[in-house]
């Protein structure tokens, strides 16, 4: 019997990636994003799914109502609202809140003027003149898992009451992207 031990040599890049590191250069890259669905959130005021969206909606009457979500993740994240409708009747106010504390105002932009706005044209769109689609870069902000964020939005009678209006925020989800740190 040998009284010699065996000596087991380990490459040292394998003693790094077995502390948690990569020897790829995708270290420290983010993940998939969040993704806070409409229909997922808890709902307050006039919020409602109408023309298969999520929407703030009350007629032809002023009205507001909030998307409240609780944060799944911690990190820092750039959030966008997708696929946000912008219409000839108005430009609808919107605030984002992180916490309870406001983190951002702004108004969706109104699509075209006044000017033709008219409910057949709303509908019917022709050349997407009267309302569009985009999305809305709403800032960004470091989370902890638990985080409430909130979405309150008001409709919009720029063109006038007796008009379709710009209903608030008709839309589905917004996207929140880690940022690599």
């Amino acid at each position: 019997m040998s009284r010699f031990r065996s000596l087991l040599i380990i490459p040292a890049t394998t003693l790094l990636i077995g502390c948690g590191q990569n020897s790829d250069s995708s270290a420290g890259a983010p993940g998939p994003p969040v993704v806070l669905e409409a229909e997922k959130a808890r709902h307050e005021g006039a919020v409602q799914k109408k023309w298969d969206r999520w929407v703030v909606w009350c007629g032809h009457n002023i009205c507001d109502g909030s998307y409240t979500w609780t944060f799944p993740a911690s990190g820092t994240f750039e959030f966008v609202w997708k696929d946000v409708v912008h219409k000839c009747a108005g430009s609808s106010p919107y605030k984002l809140f992180v916490d309870g504390k406001q983190r951002l105002a702004g108004k969706i932009p109104q699509h075209g003027s006044c000017e033709g706005c008219t409910p057949q044209n709303i509908v019917h769109n022709p050349d997407e003149k009267y309302g569009t689609r985009h999305d809305i870069g709403l800032g960004r902000y470091r989370l902890g898992k638990g985080s409430e964020v909130r979405l309150w939005v008001q409709n919009s009678f720029l063109c006038g009451i007796e008009n379709p209006g710009a209903y608030g925020g008709h839309f589905l989800e917004i996207l929140a992207s880690p940022v690599a740190q």
